[in-house]
Parts: structure tokens; sequence; C-alpha cells
């Protein structure tokens, strides 16, 4: 096969591309979206639908993962001094945070802790779970 053959091809397979292209969007320009609006402008494709506001409550996840080590999960409102205020409640349980991730997204983060607690008896799942679930709640209403 030629150099100009291979070349004449080519050429009349985009022609035919183009003219699919233009065939599907007429079609799509028939076709009325969600709003009744025609759709086919390039930039129909460019706007974006407005975000939807998310609502999340607090929560909080205590596990146990040996005598005295811990896995905490919590998410909660994104706020300035959120994390702060967790680590110092966390520090005044008596808790020790060996690891800890967070991420941060739409307003929200989650944060995961690994807790060593020096004592047995120091600490209870039970009120610290609630306790944080307090301060969680609380992060969450103010703004």
């Amino acid at each position: 096969m030629s150099k100009e053959s291979t070349l004449t091809d080519a050429i009349s397979y985009i022609k035919q591309l183009q003219q699919q292209v233009l065939e599907l969007q007429i079609e799509l320009s028939k076709i009325p979206d969600e709003d009744g609006e025609k759709q086919g402008s390039a930039s129909s494709t460019e706007t974006m639908a407005p975000l939807e506001t998310i609502q999340l409550q607090g929560k909080v996840e205590l596990n146990p993962i040996g005598k005295t080590k811990y896995h905490l999960e919590m998410i909660y409102k994104n706020i300035t001094g959120a994390f702060t205020r967790l680590l110092e409640a966390l520090h005044r349980m008596g808790a020790e945070v060996t690891t800890v991730s967070s991420v941060a997204f739409s307003g929200f983060s989650e944060t995961v802790f690994c807790l060593e607690v020096k004592d047995e008896g120091v600490i209870h799942m039970t009120e610290l779970r609630q306790q944080l679930l307090a301060i969680v709640l609380n992060l969450n209403c103010t703004i």
C-alpha cells in the first residue's frame, strides 16, 4: 500500500467520523435534559450542577486491638481547631496517640488514631466513646 492511498483512506475515515459527530450532535440536541433545556452545545459539558449540601452527623468508632491499645475512627465537621481539641481531649483522658491519619473532604474530616493507654483501669471504652462522641457532636454544632 502506498503512502498516497494510506493518506486518502485516513482522510476519508476522518470525514466519516466528522459526519458521525455531526449526526450525533443533532440527535443529542433533540433530546431534552432534566431541566427541559436542549443539549448539544459545546458549553453544555462545561457547566456543572450546583453541589448538594451534605448532612452528616459525627461518628466515633472505638475498637480494642490489644490490652492497652485501641483503634479510634472519628468523622466530624472540618472547622478550625477541631483536630487540636480532639488531641487535647485524648490527652486529658490518659490516652497516648501512637499513630494518626487524617483526611479532609467536602467540609468534613475523618481521622483515625491508634491509641495506647498506660493503665488498663484508667480508661473505659464506653466512657471514652461517649466523651469523644459528645466532643464530635459539639464540633458539628459549632460553625
